[in-house]
C-alpha cells in the first residue's frame, strides 16, 4: 500500500496478518521473552542458539503465534527464528520487537526531552531497524546485544514496541519541565492538540522508527510501551499515590494516511 509492504496492519481494532491477498483478523497468543537465564544478570544477554532453538519449539507447542522481546537480543535468537521459521512455514511465529530507553539517564534527569535520552533512544531506534533488517554490526556495550547481524526478519515482524514501564514521576517532570514543546511535525505518526509533553515526544520517537522503516519499503503496526502506572485511568481505591499520578494516553497520537500499518494501544 502507497509503495510500502505490509506483514500486518490495524483493522477494526485488531491486529491482522497478511496473508493471501487480504488481511485476516486474529487472536495473537504471545510469549513474552526476557534477556537472560538463571545464574545470570539481565545485562549478559546469556541465552545460547541452543536455547532459543529449545524456547521457540516450546512456544510452538504450547500454541503461541507471536514472540514479544522488549530489546536488541544477540545475533543467535534472529537467526534462531528464521531458522524455525522455514522450518514451519504453515504456522510461524512473528515477534514484536521492542527498543530500550536510555532509562538511568531518564529517572536521574527526569526529562525526556534532554538530548542523552531523546538522541540515546533514537539512536537505539535506528540500531533496532538495521538488527530486524539484518543489516546491522554493533559494536560491544555494556548491557547491550553486540555482534554482526545478516539474518533478515522483516517478514516476521508483527509489531514494533519500544519504551519502557515509564517512570511516573520523571514522565510527570518532564510534562511539566516542557509545557512549551511543540506539537511534532509527524509524517507518519502524529500527536493531537491533547496530547502531553510527553506524549508528544513519544510521537516523535515512532516517527523516526515509522521513517527509518518506510525508507526500507516497510510499514506495520507500531505501539508504545506502557504500563498500568502510567495508563490514562483513574483509580479511586487506589492505595499508592504513584500509580494514578499521571496518565499517558495512546488515544492522543494517531497514524497518518501514510503509515497504512496503523498504530495500538499497548499496556
Amino acid at each position: 500500500q502507497g509503495g510500502l509492504r505490509l506483514p500486518a496492519r490495524v483493522q477494526d481494532g485488531r491486529l491482522a496478518l497478511a496473508l493471501d491477498g487480504h488481511f485476516e483478523p486474529r487472536f495473537w497468543p504471545g510469549v513474552n521473552l526476557g534477556v537472560t537465564v538463571p545464574g545470570h544478570q539481565p545485562g549478559e544477554l546469556a541465552p545460547t542458539r541452543a536455547d532459543y532453538d529449545r524456547w521457540l519449539d516450546g512456544m510452538r507447542e504450547l500454541g503461541a503465534r507471536v514472540v514479544r522481546v522488549y530489546t536488541i537480543l544477540r545475533p543467535q535468537f534472529y537467526e534462531a527464528l528464521d531458522a524455525h521459521n522455514r522450518r514451519h512455514p504453515d504456522a510461524p511465529l512473528y515477534f514484536i520487537q521492542g527498543v530500550w530507553i536510555p532509562e538511568e539517564e531518564f529517572v536521574a534527569g527526569r526529562d525526556a526531552y534532554a538530548p542523552e535520552v531523546t538522541e540515546g533512544f533514537d539512536r537505539e531506534i535506528a540500531d533496532a531497524v538495521a538488527v530486524v533488517h539484518g543489516d546491522a554490526e554493533l559494536p560491544e556495550r555494556p548491557g547491550h546485544a553486540s555482534g554482526r547481524y545478516r539474518t533478515d526478519v522483516a517478514r516476521w515482524l508483527l509489531a514494533w514496541s519500544p519504551g519502557v514501564e515509564w517512570d511516573p514521576q520523571a514522565t510527570r517532570a518532564t510534562d511539566r519541565g516542557n509545557r512549551d514543546a511543540p506539537l511534532p511535525d509527524g509524517r507518519y505518526i502524529a500527536a493531537s492538540e491533547r496530547a502531553t509533553p510527553m506524549e508528544r515526544w513519544l510521537a516523535a520517537r515512532l516517527d523516526h522508527l515509522a521513517s527509518l522503516e518506510a525508507e526500507r519499503g516497510w510499514s506495520r503496526p507500531v505501539t508504545f510501551t506502557n504500563w498500568v502506572t502510567t495508563d490514562p485511568l483513574e483509580h479511586p481505591r487506589e492505595p499508592l499515590p504513584r500509580e494514578d499520578l499521571v496518565g499517558i494516553d495512546a488515544t492522543h497520537l494517531r497514524a497518518t494516511g501514510r503509515w497504512p500499518g496503523g498504530l495500538f494501544a499497548s499496556y
